[in-house]
């Protein structure tokens, strides 16, 4: 009876001893039956990036570049395996690949990830939202994952140039520079579409510049149906900006006052004065008062996408210099 009861306390404390010194990984590989209620742990879950994830923008009824698709994460942090039994996407306006053969049931042990990835195809245009829902045996299943993106209407046989949907206006501080993104979309298109990119305009002695100058777009999803170009603009400093400015006011100034000797011996000085005085206004107006060749404040970039074959496309950009 005392051996029993001696042989029962050592097999609990090899239990509890195993239990302690094991990896939740490992318990997990043990069947079920095997597994005591104590060690079990809880599974977790968690995705990278964190909800909601921007899509970017997509031509409407064109899919993003299987090429480049957008990778989910999907972790478990917990201390027991991750079971997924089902997953959707609502709207269906997002999906997995093909690729990423994500077809529950899943299962995804402690500490461990998996990434599938996701293609966009939105069918409307402005900003949409997709919500992937999915359901597992974490805490708080069903789990909800919120997807954005923006659809842009474009033409068959056609491209689009916009300016990155996360922004209104480019702000630059004057002396300094500043880069941001820009999007080329294809439509409905049969054929590879070669794309040249451009851009000018800003406050006099701005330089503009693009991390590439071209690109090939095409209306097959299986192809590149968008471009990401970052865009780097550098404006003068405040004296730079004001330099050529003040230089045409002095030497209007000096016509002006040249005007004024050559004129003083006559009887009809008053209309020379009258004429000195509007030019000189004229000229302040001309010089402080444009933002299109230089100075601070609202100013207007341009960038020109140019398809071949193709009709030139314009952005105009709002550069707000501070």
């Amino acid at each position: 009876m005392r051996l029993g009861i001696v042989l029962h306390g050592l097999i609990l404390a090899v239990v509890i001893v195993t239990g302690s010194t094991c990896s939740a990984n490992t318990l997990a590989q043990l069947p079920a039956g095997f597994r005591p209620m104590l060690f079990q742990g809880t599974p977790g879950f968690s995705t990278t990036p964190a909800s909601p994830i921007d899509l970017g923008p997509s031509a409407v009824g064109m899919t993003t570049p299987h090429a480049f698709p957008q990778p989910l994460q999907i972790n478990n942090p917990g201390t027991a395996p991750l079971s997924i039994s089902g997953s959707s996407f609502t709207p269906f306006e997002a999906g997995f690949t093909a690729e990423s053969l994500f077809l529950p049931p899943i299962t995804i042990n402690p500490g461990s990830t998996r990434t599938p990835a996701v293609l966009f195809f939105p069918q409307g245009p402005g900003k949409r939202t997709v919500q992937l829902s999915i359901t597992d045996n974490a805490p708080g299943s069903p789990h909800i994952v919120q997807f954005t993106g923006t659809g842009v209407t474009v033409g068959a046989n056609d491209i689009a140039v916009i300016l990155d949907p996360a922004l209104a206006t480019v702000n630059v501080p004057a002396g300094g520079s500043t880069t941001f993104p820009i999007w080329l979309l294809s439509g409905m298109s049969s054929t590879n579409i070669n794309v040249t990119v451009q851009c000018s305009g800003g406050p006099t002695g701005t330089a503009c510049s693009l991390d590439h100058n071209s690109t090939t777009l095409t209306g097959d999803s299986f192809g590149p149906t968008r471009d990401k170009f970052m865009v780097t603009v550098s404006v003068p400093s405040r004296s730079a900006l004001h330099f050529r400015a003040r230089h045409n006011f002095w030497w209007a100034a000096a016509f002006v006052f040249g005007i004024l000797l050559v004129q003083k011996n006559r009887k009809n000085v008053l209309r020379f004065a009258t004429l000195a005085a509007l030019l000189i206004t004229s000229v302040l107006i001309i010089s402080c008062g444009s933002n299109s060749t230089g100075g601070t404040g609202s100013n207007t970039l341009v960038i020109m996408a140019t398809p071949s074959p193709g009709t030139p496309h314009s952005l105009s950009v709002p550069l707000v210099v501070q």
